[in-house]
């Protein structure tokens, strides 16, 4: 089979000079010849595509898995991320969930991460920038901290409503702006404190992680309550605190059984489940139930303790 000789001399180059010919900062991929390069500013689905036209790129198309993801995740130094990426099926809105698969979305208005593609150049300068390039990219305005959102790397939002929070209208309009790095925050609702955790731990994992807190796995009493959570972990899969044995159901914190909004199981029940918080479209946020899941399950989670005063 014959090969571009350009490029091959571009692979070749771009290999040895270790991607001198790409972007600073990006990443070079041997199959495609093509440079990627990560953006954390916040920008709509078109926004991006703009962006990327005018810095000689394009919004990124991604495959569905493979070595150039692993890549650009370890490069970017997030574990959980959402960013814009082209679709490969068309124009749609298509954002990349946590390093694992494609979404199309209903809402392009909303801003998220990015990632942009380049073909690489076989002119390039001491520094390792493409010539015709600016290696110092304007920048989107920082989220400000009214954010309702929190961090994909676990960051929370100090803002809390004193009323019952409505919750977002679809699992991305929160999720793609969990983006400002902060350390943890307990965040205070109805005389109670919740710390959001994006770190996927199994069931049991994540309650010993909150009892070293002085705290359990939360529970959930009301709607009210369930609304507050949804809309500050932002996540598809959550752990609570909630266990069924034996057809018992319990709160790790030992607190009583009361309100629920659980999907029940179609294969019995008469299994030992944990109870997570799962929405099931994500477009739509009427679909965000409690169900049953597998303790060995591996997801984000949500501490919960009496709050101090």
């Amino acid at each position: 089979m014959s090969r571009d000789p350009q490029k091959f001399f571009l692979l070749v180059i771009a290999t040895l000079a270790n991607a001198d010919f790409c972007p600073k900062d990006s990443v070079f991929d041997n199959d495609r010849l093509k440079c990627y390069k990560f953006f954390r500013t916040h920008r709509s689905f078109e926004a991006a595509k703009e962006f990327c036209l005018e810095i000689g790129g394009s919004i990124a198309i991604l495959p569905s898995g493979g070595d150039l993801i692993a890549k650009v995740k370890e490069h970017s130094n997030l574990e959980q991320c959402h960013f814009w990426t082209g679709s490969p099926t068309g124009n749609r809105c298509t954002l990349m969930l946590n390093w694992f698969y494609h979404q199309e979305v209903d809402d392009c208005s909303m801003e998220a991460p990015f990632l942009c593609e380049f073909d690489p150049t076989c002119q390039a300068n001491l520094q390792g920038n493409v010539a015709g390039y600016s290696t110092t990219f304007p920048t989107a305005p920082p989220l400000t901290a009214s954010s309702d959102c929190p961090s994909c790397q676990g960051g929370l939002s100090t803002y809390v409503t004193p009323t019952c929070p409505t919750p977002p209208a679809s699992y991305f309009s929160c999720q793609a702006q969990m983006f400002t790095a902060k350390p943890p925050t307990w965040i205070n609702f109805n005389n109670n404190e919740y710390l959001f955790v994006n770190i996927d731990l199994n069931w049991t994992s994540a309650e010993q992680d909150c009892r070293a807190r002085d705290a359990h796995l939360t529970s959930v009493h009301s709607q009210c309550e369930f609304n507050f959570i949804i809309s500050n972990i932002c996540d598809r899969y959550l752990w609570t605190g909630g266990s069924y044995r034996d057809g018992v159901y319990q709160w790790t914190d030992g607190s009583e059984w009361g309100w629920e909004n659980i999907t029940r199981p179609q294969n019995g029940s008469d299994y030992d489940y944990r109870i997570q918080i799962y929405w099931d479209n994500l477009n739509n946020v009427e679909s965000a139930t409690m169900r049953y899941g597998y303790e060995g399950f591996r997801t984000s989670y949500v501490c919960k303790r009496a709050s101090a005063s």
